[in-house]
């Protein structure tokens, strides 16, 4: 019992320091706890099997709070496969939305790369940084940036104003980026205001594709986007139990394999 009480404890501080930094090294968390680093890499390994914490290179963030540069190093070969296979899934002269998201960024360039279907396009989108690929709308038939509150980390727009900008429009197809994917294959966002925009985001779209690595199933954030159900498709490297397979084919969810 002593030794389940010392690593709860442990486990309990290393969320705190977490909260408190952006991450945290291993050598850093070592030191700070009076213990091995074999000890904190075993800790780290139970806090991230529980969706509390994302492992980087040398240690770990919280799973809601990982800076975007980061994250964009995380998981990059298999993100770069869910775009290319999310790219593969837009016609030409179609209407998207391109969710804020370190995957929709590597989509974008992807698009890049097919100058001619991409200068067909009418691309929405909350991403600066994505506008900012596309060159404000240089490299596509029509660009608009949603307004509204900016984040200079995750260089996107969201909030209130945000919404309200989405609510004009219709689009062919929705591009989301799922924050986790429970047991139950409901989606979930670790932030509200990402929660409400997915929501927005598949009211105003025809079709809905979630973008999801296979780090992200199974596990969850706070915020309950939608049940699997409302979703067209499901792009992953992810590989699905029979159970879940099953729970799939009855939502006619397809899943498109990256």
């Amino acid at each position: 019992m002593a030794r389940t009480g010392d690593m709860e404890n442990r486990h309990k501080k290393i969320l705190n320091m977490l909260a408190y930094e952006s991450a945290a090294s291993v050598a850093q968390l070592s030191a700070a706890l009076g213990v091995t680093k074999e000890t904190i890499r075993k800790d780290l390994a139970q806090l991230c099997d529980s969706g509390k914490i994302t492992r980087i290179h040398g240690g770990a963030a919280l799973s809601d709070s990982i800076p975007f540069q980061v994250r964009k190093t995380i998981a990059e070969d298999e993100k770069k496969c869910i775009a290319i296979a999310a790219c593969d899934m837009i016609r030409d002269n179609e209407s998207i939305i391109i969710e804020s998201s370190t995957t929709n960024v590597l989509l974008s360039a992807e698009l890049l790369k097919n100058p001619g279907k991409l200068q067909t396009l009418t691309i929405i989108t909350n991403s600066i940084r994505i506008a900012l690929l596309l060159e404000l709308g240089e490299k596509c038939e029509k660009l608009y940036l949603l307004g509204g509150q900016t984040d200079a980390e995750e260089g996107n727009s969201f909030g209130v104003q945000t919404i309200e900008a989405l609510k004009h429009f219709h689009a062919d197809k929705a591009f989301l980026s799922a924050a986790a994917f429970d047991n139950q294959l409901n989606v979930t966002a670790y932030k509200e205001h990402d929660m409400l925009f997915q929501r927005e985001a598949m009211l105003c779209a025809r079709e809905t594709y979630i973008l999801v690595n296979k780090k992200k199933i199974p596990s969850t954030a706070l915020f309950h986007v939608c049940k699997i159900e409302d979703v067209t498709g499901i792009i992953t490297d992810a590989i699905f139990p029979e159970e879940q397979l099953e729970k799939l084919n009855k939502s006619k969810t397809i899943v498109i394999s990256a």
